[in-house]
């Protein structure tokens, strides 16, 4: 199964694998994803929870008038602002 998922361009070898290749990828994909989703609930299972930390934000605003932007584009290549 593996080896008809990742066979990718490989060259097929005979017309048994190429018939497998052709008409099994679709239901290889279908195992595979239940396959991974019980790899990653296994790993949820079994892994230690995050460290619970609070924290405290603030919220800051300013007042920027249009006199204060323009030096803040000289770095840039606005030619509209130029003209002002």
């Amino acid at each position: 199964m593996l080896a008809n998922l990742t066979c990718g361009m490989s060259p097929v070898t005979n017309l048994f694998d190429a018939m497998t290749q052709i008409s099994m990828t679709g239901l290889f994909r279908l195992i595979s994803l239940f396959i991974v989703n019980d790899w990653w609930n296994t790993i949820r299972n079994y892994s230690p929870p995050p460290p619970t930390t609070t924290a405290t934000t603030t919220k800051t605003t300013a007042t920027v008038t249009i006199g204060e932007v323009k030096p803040l584009l000289t770095g840039l290549h606005m030619d509209r602002y130029d003209s002002q």
